[in-house]
């Protein structure tokens, strides 16, 4: 009953964060709706092996989304990152030639 319970509404949270539109709604809505019913009543619940299978469900979902553009794309932002960091010195501290300067 309690998983039910639980289902329910993280689904109610879910509904009415997305339709008012709220990024991630669905997602947000189900996390703060079910988080707000276990430390009010203790009763949230999902069996750990349900935990597993929603994990692989969802990044089944998000993997197949990956495309060879997002790849390229990434590339090009590791090496902008890369050129920043150890081309302009932007991962030495401020006050790192403090320490040398005495």
């Amino acid at each position: 009953m309690n998983l039910l319970l639980t289902i329910l509404v993280a689904a109610a949270g879910s509904y009415l964060f997305y339709k008012f539109r709220i990024p991630a709604g669905a997602l947000i809505g189900a996390i703060i709706f079910s988080a707000a019913l276990n430390i009010i009543t203790g009763v949230g619940t999902f069996p750990g092996f349900m935990k597993t299978v929603l994990q692989a469900v969802a990044g089944a979902f998000i993997g197949q989304r990956v495309t060879r553009n997002d790849l390229a794309e990434l590339a090009t932002d590791i090496g902008r990152g890369y050129s920043d960091v150890f081309h302009h010195g932007a991962f030495i501290p401020s006050w790192w030639d403090s320490c040398f300067s005495k």
